[in-house]
């Protein structure tokens, strides 16, 4: 988990504004005119409904705003949305017509990628766009569906296991990577050896914080990261395995010293990716010299 640059502050009525006045429903395949019509009238008068809560949403945006950074976005009050915004989903097609592949859409996806990879697992390639608070309708906030600050470039593979989450718990709330940066070490790796071949278990290891370390957890656990972090460490050490057999007969001082200047070099980008915590526990184990 990494912090990401958080996106330029915008008018958020102007840019809700902008976003909703353009906003239009299309005619579905063998649709008669006079059904057509109908559905466009209401879809419009729903539109007008939710243009009338633009400044509510305005405010709500800077609730959150005040809220993430003090790690309480489970304190968040959610927007009552009439009946008739709900029934034609303006807030989801907002997002899938108006925002979608749009320039502030590509430029956060953009300026993500600069850094490298998905700010939630720090491991895999930023493909997708997750809606830190869902925009679902059953327990999420569709009101913020185009909300820029609530909009966090991630990969596949988070963004499926994240899904609708919402809880009102403190230690249940994910790391928000616009807002919170751990600037210790809290991600570990251990190693138990099967057929003389080094099994790593990754782990969560943080006592500056309590609540933040149960965080930590929920979203480790939520995020299945430890079967995650062991694939990619199983690729890795097969990699290297020729190479390092090799010296280590030759040389296990001088392998254990590359091993720990490659966790210094991987701490250096990151200290709580899964390489550095690979490369320490590595390094740490005299039993991997022994072999």
């Amino acid at each position: 988990m990494h912090k990401l640059n958080k996106p330029s502050d915008r008018d958020i009525p102007s840019h809700y504004n902008d976003c909703l006045t353009d906003l239009q429903i299309r005619k579905n395949k063998n649709e008669e005119d006079a059904e057509y019509n109908t559905r466009c009238r209401q879809f419009e008068i729903a539109k007008q409904k939710a243009i009338n809560l633009i400044s509510d949403i305005a405010s709500s945006a800077n609730e959150y705003h005040a809220n993430a950074k003090d790690a309480k976005l489970y304190e968040l009050t959610k927007l009552n949305l009439e009946q008739d915004i709900i029934k034609h989903e303006i807030f989801q097609k907002l997002y899938k017509q108006r925002f979608y592949g749009k320039e502030i859409y590509n430029k956060i996806m953009a300026d993500a990628r600069k850094l490298g990879f998905c700010p939630y697992c720090s491991a895999n390639s930023i493909k997708d766009m997750d809606h830190f608070l869902p925009q679902n309708l059953s327990n999420g906030f569709p009101e913020f569906s185009i909300l820029p600050i609530n909009l966090v470039p991630a990969c596949p593979y988070c963004n499926e296991a994240k899904l609708a989450i919402v809880s009102s718990l403190p230690e249940e709330q994910f790391v928000h990577p616009y807002y919170e940066n751990i600037n210790t070490r809290w991600l570990y790796a251990s190693i138990t050896y099967e057929d003389g071949e080094p099994i790593f278990c990754f782990y969560v290891k943080y006592s500056d914080d309590e609540i933040k370390r149960q965080r930590l957890e929920f979203q480790f656990k939520t995020l299945k990261l430890q079967e995650l972090y062991k694939e990619n460490a199983e690729v890795e050490y097969n990699n290297m395995k020729a190479s390092w057999v090799d010296l280590r007969k030759k040389n296990s001082t001088g392998l254990q010293e590359e091993i720990l200047e490659k966790a210094e070099s991987c701490a250096k980008y990151n200290q709580n990716s899964w390489k550095t915590a690979m490369y320490y526990a590595l390094a740490e184990d005299k039993r991997f010299y022994k072999l």
